[in-house]
């Protein structure tokens, strides 16, 4: 189970039936309240005791039933689903002891004067266990689950809902979306239908089935809080659902479920405000979109292949959008063009605000990356710039990317503007006459800081240059990532605002 510490159903017929009906009963016991009261008073029934009985006689008999159909409707979808979701049991043996799991009263003295037993001297290896959730996709044994539930496992045991133990594979993962699916030796399995998260909406019933803290077959209940959670930091690739309903550890790799009995997440991590690992009402689940189209790769090759564009990119802000003359601020900016990439053979300049991949609109840099990441190498894909005002249609011949130069070659991910508070891109002349700056422009440009930030307290603001990092000179912004990377507790600016020059102690995050 993923812990971010943070201080600072398809809703049919049935269930707006369902909803509208409470809705009765409460306005029914509101009405019929003030109307018993009056009838009561010619009998001269004590004053106090009247109100007191009439609304529970009034709210007692619509109330049950509809209720009860409520109740049924939760426990339809919980025996639909349940069946599917295993208890998934790991072992991962590593080298060395375990800190903090040696017995204190089995000492051994040999061991404490020479080191650990063993051939050659060599450190005692350890059984390390662990344990997540899963949901059977196929009836003949394919599991969806957690990357990190079993990604780095030895040994992968299963234990279904009705109580068989049997050995799992791991048959590929994925750590950028923490995917993974595993398989076991069976046939005729209950299976868990999957759904479209692309259709949920925030505030639908949803219900998390798995087993935390080793509680198996767990059920909890609430609903969807947000849908495209992003830039949490926990994988590359993040698209979350957001839910209330309780997920804690051991929930890692089990379904998030629709009223209509359907997986429409993957639930993996927790959001708390402490120390303690539990639910304080903010879960995390990877959309089942998503989850499929990774699970699907991963059974029939082994791996995941992902589309690649070749740029570099930021979101776009007010600021920037009044500095460049553009009215809308939803799209996404591209701050560099790599050598021999889909972008550079396809025209795409420096300075051009991405808005729309394959034909739909694209609001900010994660959801170009999903949308990217998602078309398959050597396809051609329609891309939308706009480019001074006008907007340009241009055709991408996609690539494959290689995951191994994720964090190398494409500067699109937000660790640096995470650490500084501020986001770069190379100063060009274009760029420099949009922000009114004059003479030789050298350097990196600050195009966004973020609000509240150390960068903003410090007067760090869009427009600015970036001469030297460290006392080194910076040509480009990723001369400038690599400084940031390189730096540990803080860096050294020295900014350029008009005609004149300001040395800065920027500390990082």
């Amino acid at each position: 189970m993923h812990r971010l510490n943070i201080s600072s159903l398809r809703c049919r017929g049935d269930l707006l039936t369902l909803a509208a009906a409470v809705l009765v009963v409460l306005l029914t016991g509101i009405v019929t309240y003030p109307a018993n009261h009056v009838e009561a008073a010619p009998a001269k029934a004590p004053v106090a005791s009247a109100p007191a009985q009439a609304p529970a006689a009034a709210l007692s008999a619509p109330a049950a039933p509809t209720l009860r159909a409520i109740s049924n409707e939760f426990v339809k979808v919980v025996e639909r689903v349940r069946p599917a979701v295993v208890f998934i049991r790991v072992v991962t043996v590593e080298k060395g002891k375990a800190s903090g799991s040696s017995d204190p009263f089995n000492f051994d003295p040999f061991e404490f004067f020479f080191g650990p037993r063993g051939q050659n001297n060599e450190p005692k290896s350890f059984r390390r266990q662990g344990a997540g959730s899963g949901v059977i996709v196929t009836r003949d044994g394919y599991i969806l689950t957690n990357n990190h539930v079993v990604g780095s496992a030895d040994e992968i045991n299963v234990e279904l809902s009705d109580g068989r133990k049997l050995p799992a594979k791991l048959v590929g993962s994925d750590q950028p979306t923490d995917v993974a699916v595993i398989k076991v030796d069976a046939d005729n399995l209950p299976v868990a239908p999957l759904g479209a998260s692309a259709e949920l909406k925030v505030g639908e019933w949803v219900l998390a089935i798995g087993n935390p803290f080793g509680l198996s077959q767990t059920v909890t209940a609430g609903i969807v809080s947000y849908t495209g959670r992003h830039n949490l930091g926990i994988s590359a690739y993040e698209n979350f659902i957001q839910t209330d309903a309780a997920i804690n550890p051991g929930n890692s790799g089990g379904p998030l479920v629709n009223l209509d009995g359907e997986v429409v997440g993957i639930n993996t991590a927790i959001v708390t405000g402490g120390t303690v690992q539990a639910n304080a009402g903010i879960g995390l689940a990877i959309p089942v979109d998503m989850a499929r189209a990774v699970m699907d790769q991963l059974i029939k090759g082994g791996k995941v292949v992902r589309g690649y564009l070749g740029v570099g990119i930021q979101d776009m802000t007010s600021e920037l959008a009044k500095a460049m003359d553009v009215k809308d601020i939803k799209g996404v900016l591209v701050t560099q063009i790599f050598p021999d990439a889909p972008a550079a053979a396809a025209g795409v300049q420096e300075g051009d605000i991405i808005v729309a991949w394959d034909g739909r609109k694209v609001a900010d840099t994660n959801e170009l990356r999903n949308a990217v990441a998602a078309s398959a190498p050597g396809s051609k894909v329609p891309m939308v710039v706009n480019r001074d005002g006008k907007e340009l249609k241009l055709q991408i011949t996609v690539q494959e990317r290689n995951e191994a130069d994720l964090g190398a070659q494409d500067p699109d991910t937000d660790t640096t503007a995470a650490r500084t508070g501020i986001m770069v891109q190379n100063a060009t002349p274009e760029l420099a006459s949009k922000f009114g700056l004059k003479g030789d422009v050298t350097g990196i440009l600050i195009t966004a800081v973020e609000p509240d930030s150390k960068a903003a307290e410090l007067g760090l603001r869009p427009g600015m240059l970036i001469e030297t990092v460290d006392r080194k000179q910076v040509k480009s912004a990723d001369d400038f990532r690599k400084a940031v990377s390189a730096a540990k507790d803080q860096i050294l600016l020295l900014v350029r605002q008009g005609s004149s020059k300001l040395f800065v102690i920027l500390p990082l995050k």
